[in-house]
Protein backbone atom coordinates (compact mmCIF):
# COMPACT_ATOMS: atom_id res chain seq x y z
CA UNK A 1 0.00 0.00 0.00
CA UNK A 2 0.96 3.62 -0.01
CA UNK A 3 1.14 6.17 2.77
CA UNK A 4 0.34 9.87 2.81
CA UNK A 5 2.54 12.35 4.65
CA UNK A 6 0.87 15.72 5.28
CA UNK A 7 2.48 18.79 6.83
CA UNK A 8 -0.08 21.21 5.40
CA UNK A 9 -1.04 24.45 7.09
CA UNK A 10 -4.60 24.86 8.28
CA UNK A 11 -6.30 28.23 8.31
CA UNK A 12 -3.64 30.65 7.09
CA UNK A 13 0.03 29.92 7.30
CA UNK A 14 3.18 28.37 5.91
CA UNK A 15 3.29 24.70 4.96
CA UNK A 16 5.39 22.54 7.24
CA UNK A 17 8.59 20.58 6.68
CA UNK A 18 8.91 16.90 5.79
CA UNK A 19 12.36 15.31 6.17
CA UNK A 20 12.98 11.73 5.07
CA UNK A 21 16.58 10.54 5.47
CA UNK A 22 18.07 7.11 4.79
CA UNK A 23 21.42 5.67 5.62
CA UNK A 24 23.31 8.49 7.28
CA UNK A 25 26.17 6.08 8.07
CA UNK A 26 26.81 4.74 4.55
CA UNK A 27 25.71 1.53 2.85
CA UNK A 28 22.65 0.53 0.85
CA UNK A 29 19.76 2.13 2.78
CA UNK A 30 16.78 2.93 0.61
CA UNK A 31 14.10 5.57 0.26
CA UNK A 32 11.13 4.59 -1.87
CA UNK A 33 8.49 7.30 -1.69
CA UNK A 34 5.31 5.34 -2.43
CA UNK A 35 2.79 7.83 -1.10
CA UNK A 36 1.90 11.49 -1.50
CA UNK A 37 3.99 14.04 0.38
CA UNK A 38 2.26 17.37 0.92
CA UNK A 39 3.47 20.51 2.74
CA UNK A 40 1.17 23.15 1.26
CA UNK A 41 0.52 26.61 2.60
CA UNK A 42 -3.01 27.81 3.37
CA UNK A 43 -4.59 31.25 3.09
CA UNK A 44 -1.75 33.75 2.67
CA UNK A 45 0.84 31.09 3.55
CA UNK A 46 3.89 30.13 1.52
CA UNK A 47 4.57 26.55 0.51
CA UNK A 48 6.49 24.30 2.86
CA UNK A 49 9.56 22.09 2.40
CA UNK A 50 10.07 18.43 1.45
CA UNK A 51 13.56 16.91 1.76
CA UNK A 52 14.33 13.33 0.70
CA UNK A 53 18.02 12.59 1.31
CA UNK A 54 19.93 9.31 1.02
CA UNK A 55 23.63 8.49 1.39
CA UNK A 56 23.34 5.21 -0.43
CA UNK A 57 24.47 2.86 -3.15
CA UNK A 58 20.76 2.03 -3.62
CA UNK A 59 18.44 4.06 -5.87
CA UNK A 60 16.30 6.78 -4.27
CA UNK A 61 12.86 6.39 -5.88
CA UNK A 62 10.03 8.91 -5.89
CA UNK A 63 6.92 6.98 -6.94
CA UNK A 64 4.22 9.45 -5.88
CA UNK A 65 3.57 13.20 -5.98
CA UNK A 66 5.21 15.86 -3.84
CA UNK A 67 3.36 19.19 -3.49
CA UNK A 68 4.71 22.23 -1.59
CA UNK A 69 2.57 24.90 -3.24
CA UNK A 70 1.40 28.13 -1.62
CA UNK A 71 -2.04 28.79 -0.19
CA UNK A 72 -4.30 31.38 -1.83
CA UNK A 73 -1.46 33.93 -1.88
CA UNK A 74 2.22 33.24 -1.37
CA UNK A 75 5.50 31.90 -2.73
CA UNK A 76 5.99 28.27 -3.66
CA UNK A 77 7.95 26.01 -1.32
CA UNK A 78 11.08 23.89 -1.76
CA UNK A 79 11.61 20.26 -2.80
CA UNK A 80 15.06 18.66 -2.48
CA UNK A 81 15.72 15.09 -3.57
CA UNK A 82 19.36 14.12 -3.05
CA UNK A 83 21.41 10.89 -3.13
CA UNK A 84 24.97 11.59 -1.97
CA UNK A 85 26.17 8.00 -2.46
CA UNK A 86 28.77 6.03 -0.48
CA UNK A 87 32.19 4.54 -1.22
CA UNK A 88 30.50 1.50 -2.84
CA UNK A 89 28.72 3.75 -5.34
CA UNK A 90 25.70 5.97 -5.86
CA UNK A 91 22.40 4.37 -6.84
CA UNK A 92 21.13 7.64 -8.28
CA UNK A 93 17.55 8.92 -8.34
CA UNK A 94 14.40 7.93 -10.23
CA UNK A 95 11.43 10.33 -10.22
CA UNK A 96 8.21 8.99 -11.73
CA UNK A 97 5.53 11.37 -10.38
CA UNK A 98 4.84 15.11 -10.49
CA UNK A 99 6.70 17.59 -8.28
CA UNK A 100 4.87 20.88 -7.60
CA UNK A 101 6.12 24.08 -5.92
CA UNK A 102 3.77 26.71 -7.36
CA UNK A 103 3.13 30.25 -6.13
CA UNK A 104 -0.30 31.87 -6.05
CA UNK A 105 -1.36 35.52 -6.16
CA UNK A 106 0.35 38.58 -7.63
CA UNK A 107 3.95 39.54 -6.91
CA UNK A 108 4.96 36.05 -5.80
CA UNK A 109 7.68 33.62 -6.85
CA UNK A 110 7.48 29.94 -7.69
CA UNK A 111 9.40 27.59 -5.43
CA UNK A 112 12.57 25.58 -5.98
CA UNK A 113 12.99 21.96 -7.06
CA UNK A 114 16.43 20.35 -6.76
CA UNK A 115 17.21 16.79 -7.84
CA UNK A 116 20.86 16.04 -7.08
CA UNK A 117 22.82 12.78 -7.45
CA UNK A 118 26.26 14.42 -7.40
CA UNK A 119 28.53 13.45 -4.54
CA UNK A 120 31.45 15.48 -3.26
CA UNK A 121 33.34 12.51 -1.82
CA UNK A 122 32.09 9.44 -3.73
CA UNK A 123 30.94 8.50 -7.21
CA UNK A 124 27.96 10.41 -8.53
CA UNK A 125 24.76 8.72 -9.72
CA UNK A 126 22.35 9.03 -12.62
CA UNK A 127 19.00 10.83 -12.54
CA UNK A 128 16.10 9.25 -14.43
CA UNK A 129 12.87 11.16 -14.92
CA UNK A 130 9.81 9.36 -16.25
CA UNK A 131 7.01 11.17 -18.17
CA UNK A 132 6.02 13.72 -15.53
CA UNK A 133 5.80 17.46 -14.88
CA UNK A 134 7.96 19.55 -12.57
CA UNK A 135 6.20 22.81 -11.78
CA UNK A 136 7.62 25.88 -10.00
CA UNK A 137 5.28 28.44 -11.55
CA UNK A 138 4.56 32.01 -10.58
CA UNK A 139 0.87 32.94 -10.64
CA UNK A 140 0.02 36.59 -11.37
CA UNK A 141 1.05 39.25 -13.84
CA UNK A 142 3.87 40.45 -11.55
CA UNK A 143 4.99 37.00 -10.39
CA UNK A 144 8.12 35.06 -11.31
CA UNK A 145 8.73 31.41 -11.96
CA UNK A 146 10.91 29.51 -9.52
CA UNK A 147 13.90 27.28 -10.27
CA UNK A 148 14.40 23.65 -11.24
CA UNK A 149 17.89 22.10 -11.01
CA UNK A 150 18.90 18.59 -12.09
CA UNK A 151 22.41 17.37 -11.23
CA UNK A 152 23.81 13.97 -12.14
CA UNK A 153 27.18 12.28 -12.45
CA UNK A 154 28.83 11.07 -15.64
CA UNK A 155 25.87 8.78 -16.31
CA UNK A 156 23.87 11.94 -16.92
CA UNK A 157 20.20 12.83 -16.76
CA UNK A 158 17.69 10.74 -18.66
CA UNK A 159 14.41 12.50 -19.32
CA UNK A 160 11.50 10.50 -20.74
CA UNK A 161 8.70 12.69 -22.03
CA UNK A 162 9.01 14.91 -18.96
CA UNK A 163 8.07 18.55 -19.06
CA UNK A 164 10.71 20.54 -17.16
CA UNK A 165 9.56 24.13 -17.33
CA UNK A 166 9.47 27.47 -15.64
CA UNK A 167 6.56 29.71 -16.55
CA UNK A 168 4.44 32.52 -15.25
CA UNK A 169 0.68 31.91 -15.55
CA UNK A 170 -1.60 34.87 -16.05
Amino acid sequence: GSATINANSTGAGKGGTVNVTANTGGGAGTIVSAGTISAKGAGAGIGGTANLVANSSATLKVNDTINVSAGTTGNGGNITIRNEGVAAGNGGIIVSKNLTANATGNNTTGGNIVIDAVSAGFSSGAVTIDPITFSANGAGTTSKGGSIALRAGTAGVEIGRASCRERVSQ
